[in-house]
């Protein structure tokens, strides 16, 4: 049971009254365990927290602006829950709505997607495979000096491949969790042609545990999300950690 403060605006000690009654509430209804019970006043002053902070009670930041994440299409205002280019799933408004849910595995993406995200939007590739074609060698007395850095370009190459395979594998065959946004804003320990991307961190639990993720993405409209907002995960399970990412993806 969640009873959920944050979303009231009211004074100081009429959210602590209302507190009050929210923990009375709780420990009164039957079949609680001690821990659970204890989990659920701690979340309930954790939301007063929130409620009583500057951040709080700022205004989210709404953009209508949206990019597919499919075929990169820009919309200045949102056509709908589809592109209308590709007819891709767009990424729901940040808010109190989570969207719909992922389609049942293995899921069908747009023309030429798998494409791009497995060669052309590899840095990997893109690094290791120019790091490979410039010290290529040569000659046979250049084998010594440049079959390592060639060698290395190669090697690149692969973990690139590799990691676009298995990041199209969680969005194909993923099991779907719903999850909650942790914290989203900009990256400021990445650059890319003098711009930051964004950032978004999210939970979700899967048999009673919980697991984090997050990813990098240049769509504005994810300026949008603040903490709390609920989003769709898709995973992959039996593994050390799982591996996972939000669906739809996001630009």
């Amino acid at each position: 049971m969640v009873i959920d403060l944050y979303s009231h605006k009211c004074t100081n000690h009429l959210a602590h009254y209302s507190l009050e009654v929210a923990a009375w509430c709780i420990q009164n209804k039957k079949g609680r365990s001690e821990s659970l019970l204890k989990s659920e006043k701690i979340y309930l002053y954790f939301r007063i927290y929130l409620m009583d902070s500057p951040s709080a009670n700022s205004a989210r930041i709404k953009k209508d602006s949206v990019i597919c994440p499919w075929c990169k299409t820009y919309f200045e205002t949102r056509p709908g829950t589809n592109c209308t280019n590709c007819g891709g799933n767009l990424p729901p408004p940040a808010g109190a709505e989570r969207g719909q849910a992922p389609p049942i595995p293995p899921r069908m993406f747009p023309s030429g997607y798998r494409t791009r995200m497995i060669l052309y939007n590899n840095w990997r590739i893109f690094i290791g495979g120019a790091f490979a074609l410039f010290s290529f060698p040569t000659s046979f007395g250049a084998i010594i000096f440049q079959a390592p850095f060639y060698g290395g370009g190669l090697y690149m190459v692969w973990l690139g491949y590799k990691k676009g395979v298995k990041n199209m594998e969680i969005l194909e065959h993923g099991k779907s969790a719903e999850g909650l946004v942790v914290e989203a804003g900009e990256n400021k320990s990445i650059e890319v042609n003098e711009k930051h991307p964004y950032f978004i961190k999210y939970e979700y639990e899967v048999d009673g545990k919980k697991y984090t993720g997050s990813i990098n993405c240049y769509d504005e409209s994810s300026t949008s999300f603040q903490a709390g907002d609920p989003v769709w995960v898709v995973y992959l399970p039996g593994e050390a950690e799982h591996k996972s990412s939000l669906w739809p993806p996001v630009a």
